[in-house]
């Protein structure tokens, strides 16, 4: 016979299933339409095993640019479109520019120190005005030292190494945050420590993004008490793991202006999404150079008719290649590398299109399904720097593309404050690397699509392809760029950080 207690938690089991199903019901008329959900389970059987945004696109087009979905019982609100996002992000942006809090157990492994989770309010604000301070305007241009250093590095790694160019792009833009932060380099692309970071960079994602958790289904079951909920014990875990491994990191650096709160919660910020985008999009950036070469051929005539062979693209030269710009901002459009940003969540209730969306609703923006809508950018699956140039450049692609930008760094006041630092990264190496290499195929031919799970960005498998310099001149230049290789006075090796990374991985053990 069951004792009591358990036979009390059934009764209040079901009683709030019922309940769940009786407010769902009442609510369901009132929602954007979508597809058809099970009770109780919600969409979890169509998107159980399979890359959410993937799904999320098949839906919006069979239901539009607005349309709901189910966690369980808990409604997800999805905009799609162009139009809708400059409906509700930008005109409406006060609205829609909180965080949902998926679960307790969310909330657990993050803790106080929410940073890109934080809920609209003035702690977002003051954690806001921190990262634009470091990240745009004139702080953007501090990184610019490291920037430079680390792009002439990556030159003379792909020349001695080319069949590790997947693994230099993670050695590089890691250590130009890690410079820029902790005054610490990786000097090989083989090291660890970017390795172990971007791991625990993924596990951290996964256990804060919506459906992680039982109770993300099942909302009901958090009533449970401890010893019947394993996951709460399972998210303090996390959050244990998560506080060690950046006390580690932050134990060396002299950035003792912020509260330690605000240390973890800026250098997982920005260790998160601003470093894990930027690797990802170099990364489909050899893969875009594999599949469309005239694109990149055009790239290399800019180059050359501006630069010249005598000298490596500088910061000067960024006015005058504004193909390359365009190609850095199509890299962000076609490979969509955060394909579905970070949700977002209502502050009030709305109304849209005659549809309502309740307050805290978990609202996404399907950033790449907008990137990969024919009506907004034809031929979405080619990649055509040419959408990107100035209307009065003689080889902008007119009609290519029905909006003169992307959105690959999140939509209205949530965007991330990191653009102006990930674009500055990302236009020197990549001018760099296109005056000095070719890159084609390697042995097996064209590569196949494979990418790797991951809760925040659209990483790649690895990949072969061929990197060579393209000529002699080349090869002398990197050379003796890396006699005078000087970096940065305040930078050091990253092995203490490495010794700090083996000893954490021994103590998790």
């Amino acid at each position: 016979m069951q004792s009591p207690p358990i036979t009390w938690i059934v009764v209040l089991a079901v009683l709030a299933i019922a309940y769940a199903a009786y407010n769902n019901s009442r609510k369901a008329i009132r929602l954007p339409p979508g597809p058809p959900a099970l009770p109780f389970l919600g969409n979890w059987r169509e998107l159980r095993g399979k890359a959410a945004y993937s799904v999320l696109t098949r839906w919006g087009r069979l239901h539009g640019d607005f349309y709901s979905y189910r966690v369980g019982s808990t409604p997800v609100v999805v905009f799609g479109g162009a139009e809708a996002f400059e409906d509700v992000f930008y005109k409406k942006g006060a609205l829609y520019n909180s965080r949902p809090l998926t679960s307790a157990q969310s909330h657990r492994v993050v803790g106080d120190s929410r940073g890109v989770m934080l809920p609209y309010g003035e702690p977002w604000r003051d954690r806001r005005r921190i990262l634009q301070t470091l990240l745009s305007g004139p702080g953007a241009k501090v990184f610019q030292p490291y920037q430079e250093f680390e792009s002439r590095v990556t030159l003379l790694k792909l020349q001695e190494k080319p069949e590790l160019f997947y693994q230099e792009m993670l050695r590089y833009s890691s250590s130009v945050t890690f410079g820029m932060l902790l005054g610490a380099r990786h000097e090989s692309a083989e090291g660890f420590v970017p390795t172990r970071i971007r791991e625990e960079m993924t596990l951290f994602w996964q256990h804060i993004s919506p459906g992680c958790w039982l109770t993300d289904w099942f909302p009901f079951l958090d009533v449970l008490p401890d010893r019947l909920a394993p996951w709460r014990e399972k998210a303090d875990r996390m959050r244990r793991r998560w506080d060690c491994f950046l006390t580690r990191l932050l134990d060396q650096p002299d950035i003792n202006r912020f509260s330690h709160e605000d240390k973890v919660g800026i250098v997982a910020e920005i260790l998160s999404a601003g470093t894990e985008t930027t690797i990802s999009s170099l990364q489909w950036f050899f893969r875009a150079a594999l599949f469309f070469p005239d694109a990149f051929a055009l790239a290399r005539e800019e180059i050359d008719r501006v630069v010249g062979p005598d000298r490596l693209p500088d910061w000067q030269d960024r006015p005058d290649l504004p193909y390359v710009e365009a190609l850095v901002q199509e890299l962000h459009r076609w490979a969509s590398v955060s394909p579905l940003g970070v949700a977002h969540a209502t502050t009030s209730d709305d109304v849209y299109r005659g549809s309502h969306v309740p307050q805290g609703t978990t609202v996404i923006a399907n950033l790449y399904g907008v990137h990969h809508d024919p009506t907004t950018y034809p031929d979405p699956d080619r990649f055509l720097p040419a959408r990107f140039l100035p209307p009065d450049h003689p080889l902008h692609a007119h009609g290519m593309a029905a909006v003169q930008k992307h959105f690959a760094f999140g939509v209205g006041r949530r965007a991330c404050p990191g653009l102006q630092v990930a674009n500055s990264s990302l236009y020197i190496v990549i001018s760099r690397i296109l005056w000095a290499f070719d890159i084609n195929p390697g042995p097996s031919g064209l590569p196949q699509l494979k990418t790797l799970p991951s809760p925040l960005t659209l990483n790649l498998a690895p990949f072969e392809c061929s990197v060579t310099p393209r000529g002699q001149r080349v090869r002398e230049l990197v050379g003796c760029s890396a006699e005078t290789l000087t970096p940065p006075a305040e930078l050091e090796s990253a092995s203490v950080y490495e010794r700090l990374v083996a000893e954490w991985d021994k103590a998790a053990v």
